[in-house]
């Protein structure tokens, strides 16, 4: 279930659309972080097979990319030297 919280609010489609709303998109999504490849590879997978089975086919492309982005595992190791 928390792919498909995570995925509803990272990508979101507007409420209202307008030409100006494509305009603003890559500040929105800011596509030139060193996690892109992750995400692009985790969404693609998650189109591929659908939410219900991707979340099961996908999680190690999923879970890679959360880490990237949220850097939970990076953190606690950081804190353990510290």
């Amino acid at each position: 279930m928390r792919t498909r919280s995570v995925l509803f609010f990272s990508h979101v489609t507007p409420v209202l659309w307008n030409p100006l709303t494509d305009l603003a998109a890559p500040w929105q999504v800011n596509p030139q972080t060193k996690c892109q490849p992750l995400e692009k590879t985790a969404l693609e997978c998650i189109e591929y097979y659908g939410l219900r089975q991707g979340r099961i086919v996908c999680s190690d492309f999923y879970d890679d990319y959360i880490e990237c982005s949220k850097m939970n595992v990076r953190v606690s190791r950081k804190k353990c030297f510290l």
